[in-house]
């Protein structure tokens, strides 16, 4: 999945809000058990087995806790997921909105936005509604774990029941609701973390834009051969500071999805024997990507395959203090030359000056 500029919005204004405010309840990892075993164990020492009775209906309830906190962590995961579709077409459209606005597209842009946003409110209306179910079973939990203990207390052991014993049982069965009741809170905290820091780990993990490689080269150069025993000239700047492609190729796919396609380019070609009759010849076309009187030593196109679009065999010189033009009909790749200039495409032969 591509990282879009969406994505990127929510990595710095969500997600990393949502592993830092984890910070403030990482000490439940311990407190809040260490909580439930201390009540547990005077709880026993008070009323005996019947203090077990409750710790099983406890036990019980957690596999439908459980079965809730994994349906709301795939929901969570969704909604991340609609909420970067969202932003990006929100970025999109005030991006162009200029266009938009002058080709009057309003109601079909208005139209996209509105179902990714229902798309987005079906997946929160789903959250809250497992929350919801959760919550409520951990509302639940305490009294029917004092319900059971008193039960097992009077009617299996055939205890009496006196003042001190429940009021001091009750002040206990208090004491374990307290974290049994912030329990849904941690796991909703925990959960968003989760997964907010495995969006951020993803996202980190992702291949390296090569325009950081590229811009240290191009600067060694120039100080290469600008940086020397004699006063440099204003030829030797300008030639230690020329833009532009010597046999230059780039590609939009990562060099993961290249090696992966030619893998199964390879096996397709491996496994396709027999006769070769019928067999229409590949026709290759390429489309001029700049026009000769505009570019500089051009001698090279854009070609776009039926799956991602590629500059290949780039020799193109932008002069410097000089203006240059890039003309062309839509698609023929005036903006894929500008990101290859920046370095937001592949480079996958050739240099780059």
């Amino acid at each position: 999945e591509a990282t879009s500029t969406g994505k990127i919005t929510n990595l710095m204004a969500v997600d990393a809000h949502k592993i830092s405010e984890i910070s403030a309840y990482l000490h439940f990892l311990y407190y809040l058990p260490a909580e439930v075993i201390i009540a547990v164990v005077m709880l026993y020492q008070l009323l005996g087995m019947a203090s077990i009775a409750g710790l099983c209906t406890l036990i019980v309830i957690v596999p439908a806790q459980w079965w809730s906190v994994n349906v709301w962590s795939r929901y969570q995961d969704q909604l991340m997921k609609a909420s970067d579709k969202r932003m990006n077409i929100t970025n999109e459209i005030l991006q162009g909105v200029r266009i938009i606005k002058f080709f009057a597209w309003e109601p079909q842009f208005e139209k996209q936005v509105a179902n990714v946003r229902n798309g987005e409110l079906a997946v929160l209306r789903r959250r809250y509604l497992i929350l919801t179910f959760s919550i409520v079973i951990f509302f639940m939990a305490p009294v029917l774990i004092t319900l059971t203990t008193f039960g097992v207390y009077t009617k299996v052991m055939g205890m009496q029941l006196t003042a001190s014993i429940a009021f001091t049982a009750l002040a206990l069965f208090k004491t374990l609701r307290a974290p049994i009741d912030q329990l849904p809170d941690f796991i909703s905290f925990a959960l968003q973390s989760k997964v907010s820091l495995d969006r951020v780990a993803k996202f980190l993990s992702e291949e390296e834009t090569p325009k950081y490689e590229l811009s240290k080269m191009t600067k060694n150069t120039h100080e290469n051969a600008v940086h020397g025993d004699r006063q440099p000239s204003f030829a030797d700047v300008v030639g230690a500071t020329d833009i532009g492609f010597i046999g230059a190729s780039f590609s939009w796919k990562s060099a993961a999805a290249a090696a992966s396609l030619s893998t199964a380019m390879t096996s397709v070609t491996t496994t396709a024997v027999g006769s070769t009759d019928n067999v229409p010849a590949a026709a290759s076309e390429t489309a001029p990507l700049l026009p000769a009187s505009l570019a500089v030593g051009a001698n090279s196109a854009a070609t776009a395959s039926t799956s991602d679009f590629e500059l290949c065999n780039l020799t193109v010189g932008f002069p410097v203090g000089k203006l240059s033009i890039i003309a062309g009909p839509t698609g023929c790749g005036k903006t894929s030359l500008l990101m290859a200039l920046l370095g937001e495409m592949r480079l996958t032969a050739g240099q780059v000056m």
